[in-house]
């Protein structure tokens, strides 16, 4: 995981109306171009799923050819806490996870590092929108090249890297029931 934005967000306008597109039962895509998500603002793309607990079943996958790292984990931590400093005021892809009042599981990604396309987010940025979308809790996962939404095998965001998906060692998995 990358950031720390584990975090409770209060009550304010709902920031997602209008008709999903429907992938599965339980499933629901939303999409989301709004400038005023940025401070100041910009161009901005947002993938959501809205995802009933009671229908999906959610997996992390670990990769298979994962190579053991030589860092421990409190030089990691060390190490992200900088990190963290440095990416929390500019604008980059995020993954973000979390949960709404009425129970159902939402996996968000921002795409960035495109000025035609979208700018990405600040975790200012990232925080208001979780906010507007109305999440109690929120964790910000892997982002920056990471950054990928797969939606029955088809990728529906922009991952920001120039060649496309990048090769990660584990991933979210929703199924329906």
């Amino acid at each position: 995981m990358n950031g720390g934005m584990g975090q409770r967000a209060g009550r304010r306008q709902r920031l997602v109306s209008g008709q999903p597109e429907i992938i599965a039962p339980g499933v629901e895509l939303y999409r989301l171009s709004d400038q005023a998500l940025l401070s100041p603002p910009g161009v901005v793309a947002v993938q959501l799923l809205r995802l009933n607990p009671g229908r999906v079943d959610l997996r992390l996958v670990l990769a298979q050819d994962t190579v053991l790292g030589l860092e421990t984990v409190p030089d990691m931590a060390r190490r992200s806490e900088a990190t963290a400093a440095i990416n929390a005021t500019e604008r980059h892809p995020r993954t973000v996870i979390g949960t709404s009042g009425d129970g159902r599981i939402w996996l968000i990604a921002v795409d960035g590092r495109d000025k035609a396309l979208s700018l990405g987010m600040s975790f200012a940025e990232l925080q208001n929108l979780v906010t507007r979308v109305g999440l109690v809790d929120a964790l910000n996962l892997d982002g920056g090249g990471s950054t990928t939404m797969v939606v029955r095998g088809v990728v529906v965001n922009h991952p920001s890297d120039a060649t496309g998906p990048r090769k990660v060692s584990d991933a979210i998995v929703v199924r329906a029931r």
